[in-house]
């Protein structure tokens, strides 16, 4: 590999290696790998995988058999993407080696993209780059309609994943017993969650649990938009005309990236936990008194739903009728509830990067 080749080169004339921890990542260790003296800064990417994850009990083991899977996807799914000049599509880093350490240990060494920005940004600030929404449609089409998967892909982790779904229901009674009060004044989920009482909101996690078991198709899995990669927002100059054509990178790249949790279940998964946090950021903005980036991420939402829509429709041909469709559209919207309440309710998740910077103490 030409990435591999120049930094090895480099090294043996006597320049460094430089090791960066990424940030955000809450499964394993993920680092970027550059030459201390490259003026053009070539990098490699690292993911150092346990057979636990970072954030749960290092006792339950998480199989290590999901990192060589991740390889494998990774190297599949970019090849099925490679060369598509007829159609809009998103890619992925290529994958270079993958190397056991120990049995407790793996390392993914892959291609450092050009698109290096998680996409949540462009979210977050209310402004995004809709060249990519009909890229994320037609990748995630194409994942979700691919042929000859086996059922069971990647099926060791599926328990480590399906224990998260019993545990709500008792996250959920601890909400029902929570004092509206001084803690809570503002709180009105928990009267909403007063309402559905405990019975309704069992079945409706047991319903969830039953659907994650399903095998429709290749899922991501893990498709929220932390995991979309895009380039970074140019340098700005002073001329307006300007920096509204330089909003964004001139590419509008995109990649998929953390393939280590898709499993062969539901459809609508990953269209739902795509759009659960672009939902997220247009309450904020809408609760911050700005309209504008709060319906543009509506737009954006939308578009992104009609655009996959005709992809697997394009794709299935006369298999995808309003029947399908349909089912699909309320898996996704029921994987976007999951994922906003579920997650980043109850567990907090991501509450510290959304854009509640202007908002009042009773909003927030």
């Amino acid at each position: 590999f030409e990435d591999l080749a120049v930094i090895g080169a480099a090294l043996d004339a006597g320049d460094e290696l430089v090791c960066e921890n990424i940030s955000g990542g809450l499964t394993n260790y993920s680092y970027r790998l550059s030459l201390r003296n490259d003026p053009e800064n070539k990098a490699i990417f690292a993911k150092l995988a346990f057979d636990y994850a970072l954030w749960n009990d290092k006792n339950l083991l998480f199989d290590l058999e999901r990192t060589d899977n991740e390889f494998k996807l990774m190297k599949r799914f970019g090849e099925m993407m490679e060369g598509r000049k007829d159609s809009p599509a998103a890619s992925t880093a290529k994958p270079y080696y993958l190397l056991d350490l120990d049995e407790h240990t793996k390392l993914l060494i892959a291609e450092w993209v050009p698109g290096d920005e998680q996409w949540a940004n462009q979210f977050i600030d209310g402004v995004v780059d809709e060249r990519l929404i009909p890229k994320v449609a037609e990748a995630f089409a194409t994942l979700n309609l691919t042929e000859g998967v086996d059922p069971m892909f990647n099926d060791g982790p599926r328990s480590y994943y399906a224990s998260i779904f019993e545990p709500k229901k008792d996250e959920f009674a601890q909400t029902l017993n929570a004092d509206v009060g001084d803690d809570n004044p503002y709180d009105s989920s928990i009267v909403l969650a007063r309402e559905i009482g405990q019975e309704a909101f069992d079945k409706m996690m047991d319903v969830m649990f039953a659907e994650f078991l399903q095998r429709d198709c290749l899922v991501h899995n893990d498709a929220h938009v932390f995991n979309l990669l895009v380039e970074k927002k140019p340098s700005q100059n002073d001329d307006l005309q300007q920096k509204k054509q330089q909003q964004f990178g001139e590419k509008g790249a995109l990649y998929i990236c953390d393939w280590e949790m898709a499993i062969v279940g539901p459809q609508g998964c990953d269209s739902g936990k795509f759009i659960s946090y672009p939902i997220a950021c247009a309450l904020c903005h809408a609760m911050n008194g700005d309209d504008e980036a709060a319906y543009h991420l509506l737009k954006c939402i939308t578009d992104f739903w009609e655009a996959y829509e005709k992809a697997v429709v394009t794709k299935r041909g006369g298999k995808a009728d309003e029947s399908y469709m349909a089912d699909v559209y309320r898996q996704t919207l029921g994987w976007a509830a999951f994922f906003l309440y579920n997650i980043m309710y109850q567990h907090h998740v991501f509450h510290d990067t959304l854009p509640v910077e202007e908002l009042s103490p009773e909003d927030e």
